[in-house]
């Protein structure tokens, strides 16, 4: 997959807040892993919007995910992202990963 990190950057606001199982982390603590980031596969499953204004939506769904680095890793997470349209232009603000077991 690539590594655009030009297109990551238009899709989320520069206020993401961004929560996993390591922590708290911002739009730019992110953009900085996804260099030493290789994803082989990725799947969206059981996609669903709520819509709550004419202006701020909300996305579930369940990933599931290869991932390179020591040997390969195979991993699966709900997800849920806020998505805020700012000036015409739909961006995400808010993501919870929460890892399946």
């Amino acid at each position: 997959m690539r590594k655009d990190i030009g297109a990551f950057s238009r899709l989320v606001a520069d206020d993401l807040q961004i929560v996993n199982e390591d922590g708290l982390m911002t739009k730019s603590e992110f953009a900085a892993a996804i260099p030493d980031l290789t994803i082989i596969d990725y799947l969206m499953d059981q996609p669903r919007v709520t819509i709550l204004s004419t202006d701020v939506a909300v996305i579930t769904y369940k990933a599931t995910f290869t991932v390179k680095g020591q040997g390969y890793s195979k991993s699966a997470s709900y997800e849920t992202t806020i998505w805020h349209k700012r000036s015409g232009k739909w961006v995400a603000v808010f993501n919870q990963e929460t890892t399946t077991r």
